[in-house]
């Protein structure tokens, strides 16, 4: 079983690196096989994302929990106004890739509305939902 992630604001590592601070647009993902570098997180050994090259002397590195946490945290930061997107127009995408969410621009799309070519990621598209529903 996986080491649980510990509790928002604290880190197991204190001093490194705080959620509200990793940008995901900032990392990439890295090719081939997970680095055997830890995380800036919890130390994981098997990090799938690498800090993109900024000048800096050493790179951060995330596992996919973390990374998947700092994308949901931005995207979380993000509303749509009620009524101007159509739910039930919005097909669950399962083909490859085709580019990042129209709304928070932080994730992949996984909901496309094909008539619009309009796509939004998972997270905003529960959000949208959640919001529909208290309407």
């Amino acid at each position: 079983m996986p080491p649980r992630p510990p509790e928002e604001g604290r880190l197991t590592h204190p001093g490194r690196v705080s959620i509200s601070t990793i940008n995901p647009k900032e990392f990439r993902p890295v090719d081939g096989w997970p680095d055997k570098k830890p995380c800036v997180f919890y130390g994981r050994k098997l990090t799938h994302y690498q800090e993109r090259a900024k000048g800096k002397a050493q790179l951060g590195t995330l596992c996919k929990v973390w990374y998947h946490r700092a994308v949901t945290m931005q995207s979380s930061q993000f509303r749509t106004i009620p009524g101007i997107i159509d739910i039930t127009r919005l097909q669950k995408w399962t083909g490859a890739s085709v580019g990042r969410c129209h709304v928070c621009d932080g994730d992949v799309m996984a909901w496309q509305d094909p008539g619009d070519h309009f796509g939004m990621c998972e997270t905003c598209y529960s959000q949208l939902c959640e919001s529909e529903v208290k309407a």
